[in-house]
């Protein structure tokens, strides 16, 4: 009976904190929302604590007014977008190439990439990089420099090291398929988490 109570109290405990790291966490945000359609000056009073005074979206029309929030929207799009887009073009390869065990260059391939984590260009060596390739003031300069994450390839290489097995590839090559072949429709199709993840990590990256 006592050991009854004593785990009811302790799950009462964790309930209890939980609720508080919620509140804590979602307010902040939701008085963001309520205090953004409420009267400005109900606000500005410290009138809008649990809902919304003077109810208006007076607040976003005018936002909605600058032709640069819609700027903003579509550059987020274009980078998030088309920057994993590419990211993903270039990781992906790379991180199954270098998952290949008959392949003889990835031990020294992969300890050049890892060079580059701990020491990188630096910003002089890059700028002038991105100005020789005329980059500069375009919109591929956000895109390309930066395409590429080693910690990414690192980690998509390991899931394919674990989650492909060679016998795969045997049996594509027996069918009579390419190498191309295997990794677009083979590779892929049963990758479909860790593309969603790196996905993630690079639209989150860009944004």
């Amino acid at each position: 009976m006592k050991q009854r109570n004593n785990d009811f109290v302790f799950s009462f405990l964790i309930i209890l904190i939980c609720i508080i790291i919620v509140v804590v966490v979602i307010y902040p945000v939701y008085f963001v929302f309520i205090a953004s359609v409420s009267n400005p000056s109900s606000v500005a009073n410290g009138n809008v604590w649990l809902y919304p005074k003077g109810f208006t979206l007076m607040g976003y029309k005018e936002i909605m007014k600058d032709s640069r929030i819609w700027v903003g929207y579509k550059n987020t799009l274009i980078y998030a977008i088309g920057g994993m887009l590419i990211s993903m073009l270039f990781t992906m390869p790379a991180a199954y190439a270098l998952s290949r065990k008959d392949f003889k260059a990835r031990g020294f391939l992969m300890l050049f990439f890892t060079f580059t984590m701990f020491f990188n260009g630096g910003l002089i060596p890059t700028y002038l990089t991105v100005k020789n390739f005329h980059l500069d003031n375009t919109i591929w300069v956000m895109l390309i420099p930066f395409s590429v994450n080693v910690y990414n390839i690192i980690i998509s290489r390991t899931f394919f090291q674990n989650n492909i097995p060679g016998e795969l590839l045997e049996a594509a090559k027996l069918d009579g398929c390419s190498n191309i072949q295997f990794f677009v429709k083979v590779v892929l199709p049963l990758s479909k988490a860790i593309l969603a993840v790196i996905s993630l990590y690079y639209i989150v990256g860009y944004w």
